[in-house]
């Protein structure tokens, strides 16, 4: 069986942040009913060029999801 930390993750890409935003929404709703679903903060890292938006759902798998959705800002 596979090992991992729960630092290591795989990641998702959503088209827009307002996507990014209704799965966390659906995610933390989720992570009410099942108290197996962790769920970070939404956070941004700002590299001028691009903006990274993300958050990380953790459920049943040996791996972290991370949800990103990437801005370039014009």
């Amino acid at each position: 069986p596979m090992r991992a930390t729960p630092e290591d993750h795989f990641g998702l890409s959503v088209g827009s942040l307002e996507e990014l935003e209704e799965l966390r929404a659906r995610a933390l709703a989720f992570a009410e009913e099942d108290d197996r679903v962790t769920v970070t903060s939404q956070s941004l890292e700002d590299y001028g060029a691009l903006k990274l938006h993300s958050f990380y759902v953790t459920y049943l798998l040996p791996l972290t999801i991370e949800v990103q959705h990437f801005e370039y800002p014009s």
